[in-house]
């Protein structure tokens, strides 16, 4: 049984230049569903 030892070897780089189109869509849809959130909220 190999031990991984090293947070690199745990998780793959993501670099943000390859998903900034991504992140910027989810960021506006999570700013959305939190307005309509606090609308409903009593």
């Amino acid at each position: 049984m190999a031990v991984i030892d090293t947070r690199e070897s745990l998780w793959p780089s993501l670099p943000l230049h390859a998903w900034q189109d991504t992140y910027n869509t989810l960021h506006i849809w999570m700013q959305i569903v939190g307005k309509i959130k606090l609308e409903l909220a009593p």
